[in-house]
């Protein structure tokens, strides 16, 4: 049985704590990569990890290029509302704070 997210990339800003970690494991479950984007890494050695301060607009856009180039398309990405990924990716729209390819 083919899961909801089979194949698809994921992105987490702040992935590395307790409730991105939580977020993250979820879709890994429903059967995506999801990739943490933080300034720490994950404590679990095998999660996918970017180095990424959401606090600046280059890092954010530096690290989804990073994960771009390593994982493929970009298709959903989790994230509080005020992330500066929510400015810099205006072609992706907003559903309960997750972002998704229009």
């Amino acid at each position: 049985m083919k899961r909801a997210l089979e194949n698809k990339i994921a992105v987490v800003t702040g992935g590395s704590g307790a409730i991105g970690s939580a977020i993250i494991a979820d879709l890994e479950r429903q059967g995506a990569c999801a990739v943490s984007l933080d300034v720490a890494r994950p404590a679990a050695e095998a999660a996918a990890f970017q180095d990424c301060d959401v606090r600046e607009d280059n890092s954010v856009a530096s690290a989804i290029a990073k994960v771009q180039r390593t994982y493929g398309a970009l298709i959903w990405s989790y994230t509080r509302p005020e992330s500066p990924a929510k400015r810099l990716y205006g072609s992706l729209r907003w559903r309960t704070g997750i972002l998704c390819r229009a």
